[in-house]
């Protein structure tokens, strides 16, 4: 290996570079070959193996190399300080047994002789994933759904038919190691279509083409609902969003279509969960709705600032025949949904990234189960700000599904 080093020469005015070249060398010279590795543990482990292991007693041993062949022929080697006396071996696809040989090094970077290393992965995470994938019909598209019980690092292709070259190409890639995770494509006809998934490892593993069980796939139709037919219902103990004569926001901006007015509720609303209840002039079975929050300009808050929400319910009646309850009781609703706005960077507040202001700018969408039942009324409680504001405020609200005729 080669390192260039480099000095910077200054003379008044005047900058130029000086550059040497020197070869890497071994820290010292050779005091004899390492002695092995010895009272060596191998225990399986996803995808892999973790060893344990007693280091030889020379005074000069640098580490520890391995080198092993995974499952998908690839070779690899991998290196861990004297500190350590533990390794992990991960990559591979299959359960079958495999040899890795792992080495002491000393400070000359000799090698000792190889210890082989016998074992058989458990089940792999990116097997384990693949098997539990679904791909199921949504609203206005399709729904990817899967389990990473292990929660690697695992890369998601979601494919769609491209309209120019009609094949399948991805319409979204992801990086993802939760636990489970349903993403949504949508803008799609109400017609038969092909949809599928990739999913990939950090080694260099990855998926057949996953296909859903049903093959093609057909969007369940939705629209965009009505907002110049809709009504606030006044329930008892709804909250108002017109503050200050409505110099600081209007009830009926929340649902305008105009992104640059807002609704606003006084400092104490949130106490009472700032609750508004919403007539949808039909009966719908809701799909999905957007919130669109204010954006703050002073204290570089963004959308993760000030009275903004950031957890919240949203509930229909529980008897869906019968207007609900003057009152407000909340006996008389179900609770639907559970609702964070979650920031990409997950930076504090007054940390914002372009990525944080661009899904702001697009609006945080929230899907309704696909069994839920048609209401005419749906009713929102908020918990919490991203300030701790006691009150509440945001720009808009849509939202979707199928009208009744």
């Amino acid at each position: 290996m080669k390192i260039i080093k480099c000095f910077l020469v200054c003379v008044t005015t005047l900058a130029c570079f000086s550059c040497t070249e020197k070869t890497l060398e071994p820290i010292s010279g050779s005091k004899g070959k390492p002695g092995v590795i010895t009272e060596v543990v191998p225990t399986p482990i996803p995808g892999g193996v973790e060893i344990t292991y007693r280091i030889p007693n020379n005074e000069d041993i640098l580490g520890v190399k391995t080198e092993y062949t995974l499952s998908n022929g690839q070779k690899r080697e991998s290196v861990t300080s004297v500190y350590n006396n533990t390794l992990r071996i991960e990559g591979f696809t299959d359960t079958d047994e495999h040899t890795a040989l792992v080495y002491a090094v000393n400070l000359a970077q000799e090698l000792s002789e190889p210890v082989p290393i016998q074992f058989t992965p458990l089940e792999s995470p990116l097997t384990k994933t693949i098997r539990s994938v679904e791909i199921v019909e949504d609203w206005g598209g399709v729904q990817f759904r899967w389990k990473n019980l292990d929660k690697a690092p695992l890369n998601f292709e979601l494919l769609a038919v491209d309209s120019v070259t009609n094949t399948l190409k991805p319409a979204r890639i992801i990086a993802s190691n939760a636990d489970s995770l349903a993403q949504v494509l949508r803008g799609y006809k109400p017609e038969p279509q092909k949809f599928a998934l990739l999913v990939s490892d950090l080694f260099g593993n990855k998926s057949d083409t996953i296909y859903p069980a049903t093959g093609n796939i057909t969007p369940l139709f939705e629209e965009r609902l009505n907002k110049t037919e809709m009504t606030f219902l006044w329930l008892d103990n709804d909250v108002t969003y017109s503050r200050n004569n409505g110099n600081d926001g209007r009830t009926e901006n929340l649902i305008d279509d105009d992104l640059t007015n807002w609704g606003q509720n006084d400092a104490d609303a949130l106490d009472l969960g700032a609750p508004f209840s919403l007539n949808l002039a039909h009966k719908v079975k809701l799909s999905r709705f957007v919130m669109h929050l204010r954006f703050m300009t002073f204290d570089n808050g963004g959308y993760y600032y000030w009275a903004n929400p950031r957890y919240f319910e949203v509930y229909i009646p529980t008897n869906t025949t019968i207007p609900p309850p003057q009152n407000g009781d909340w006996a008389g609703w179900t609770k639907v949904l559970d609702c964070e706005i979650v920031k990409p960077s997950g930076l504090p507040l007054q940390q914002n990234t372009a990525e944080d202001r661009e899904a702001g700018d697009r609006g945080f969408e929230f899907a309704f189960p696909l069994d839920i039942v048609s209401t005419q009324y749906v009713r929102f409680k908020f918990l919490e700000t991203w300030s701790l504001f006691r009150q509440v405020h945001f720009n808009e609200l849509t939202l979707y599904g199928l009208v009744e005729p």
